[in-house]
């Protein structure tokens, strides 16, 4: 709901959001090697739950701003797959940590 009604460019942001992915992905693969502090997990658990819902507002935000620029042209259909499975990626990895921080 933020993505599709924030008036805010959120370029940056997804930027930012994107660094930190990578910076999350190289956290999530050390605490799988060295499972020696509990509080590390819970910490990457929820770092995760809140990048990958400002993920999905950059998202969102994006195929908003797409779907203003290919309005009614032939390659809005491609647009719309990738967009969808982007957020579609976005969600799966959002519930992964919910579950994970869950079980604990």
């Amino acid at each position: 709901m933020v993505g599709r009604f924030i008036k805010r460019d959120l370029n940056g942001a997804g930027m930012f959001l994107l660094l930190n992915l990578m910076g999350w992905t190289f956290g999530m693969f050390l605490t799988w090697i060295f499972p020696i502090v509990a509080g590390l997990n819970q910490l990457m658990n929820f770092s995760g739950i809140i990048l990958f819902a400002g993920l999905t507002v950059w998202d969102t935000q994006q195929l908003k701003q797409f779907a203003r620029e290919l309005d009614g042209r032939l390659g809005m259909g491609g647009v719309v797959i990738l967009g969808s499975l982007a957020l579609y990626l976005d969600c799966i990895n959002l519930f992964l940590p919910l579950i994970r921080t869950s079980r604990r």
